[in-house]
């Protein structure tokens, strides 16, 4: 049987809106980025968030995860020094 589209689990932990989401390769992680200026790293087995990365002045505009999984990389409007 197809797998169904649509909203499985919300996250609720960022406080402004999301602008980017990607995957490990295994499903087990995902990175989120945001207007509030901070990546997270959720476990998608628990829905918890378990890593929060900060050093952005603006935005997060996306973020992706390298396809072997350990590398990520996130692009937005500058960085804090």
């Amino acid at each position: 049987m197809p797998r169904q589209a649509g909203c499985q689990t919300t996250l609720s932990a960022h406080r402004r809106a999301v602008a980017g989401a990607a995957f490990t390769p295994d499903g087990r992680i995902m990175a989120t980025g945001g207007e509030e200026g901070l990546v997270k790293l959720w476990d998608m087995a628990t829905h918890r968030e378990i890593v929060r990365l900060k050093g952005h002045l603006k935005s997060v505009h996306g973020v992706a995860i390298s396809p072997d999984g350990p590398a990520w990389r996130r692009g937005g409007g500058g960085r804090k020094p």
